[in-house]
């Protein structure tokens, strides 16, 4: 996988939508993906994507190389600790389903930018791994007829950086507050940023993917 995508760090990625008689599927204008493939999910999340667990698909349950994620609206209560260097978040619903897919591409060229950092890669590197990458997502689908909505990614093999004990989810931002405080100095609030979005490849790389709940700062530039 190309880590740094540094191909990518200035083109503005607008999101574009192309309906078909079920579905609405979401690429960023900027993209190399064809129309056949896109067209493999006209009629929504193809057969042969297999749920994992709850609302996580593969396309091959042996091999996979994509992943699908469901996206459904909930409400969330995200609390996280003063400290020093910290803030406090806020109680705050997440937005609906189809409104995530179409933030989560807005931000991809923002997003990447703060990965291909020199402070971010530090701080992969101060936790002991080769440098941080970002899973940049694919594609987006809206199906029409089940009012289903997916974000589908490459999959990445490799594992969850770590799951904390019960009861300590609401610590879970301190591993990363570096990585926190970092984008919101570029102006991006990373809502639901802990260690389980990450995964550590087999090349000992870290790769944050799952950025849905990010959005822009208000007032920033």
């Amino acid at each position: 996988m190309d880590h740094s995508n540094s191909e990518h760090d200035r083109v503005p990625n607008p999101t574009k939508v192309i309906h078909f008689p079920k579905t609405d599927i979401l690429v960023p204008s900027q993209t190399n993906i064809t129309q056949e493939y896109i067209e493999y999910f006209k009629d929504g999340l193809p057969s042969n994507f297999i749920e994992v667990s709850p609302e996580i698909f593969f396309n091959s349950p042996d091999n996979p190389t994509l992943v699908a994620k469901q996206r459904i609206m909930r409400a969330k209560d995200v609390r996280r600790k003063r400290h020093e260097g910290g803030y406090i978040r806020m109680t705050q619903e997440s937005m609906n389903a189809g409104n995530s897919l179409m933030n989560e591409f807005s931000l991809v060229e923002e997003i990447q930018q703060v990965v291909n950092s020199e402070e971010a890669q530090q701080f992969a590197k101060e936790k002991g791994f080769e440098g941080l990458a970002y899973v940049r997502p694919i594609i987006g689908i809206i199906n029409r007829e089940n009012g289903k909505k997916y974000m589908v990614y490459p999959f990445i093999e490799g594992k969850q950086w770590y799951t904390s004990p019960p009861g300590m989810i609401i610590e879970d931002h301190e591993p990363v507050q570096p990585l926190i405080n970092l984008f919101e100095e570029k102006g991006i609030n990373p809502e639901d940023l802990i260690p389980r979005q990450f995964r550590i490849g087999p090349d000992n790389w870290m790769y944050l993917l799952d950025t849905d709940q990010y959005h822009k700062v208000p007032n920033r530039p």
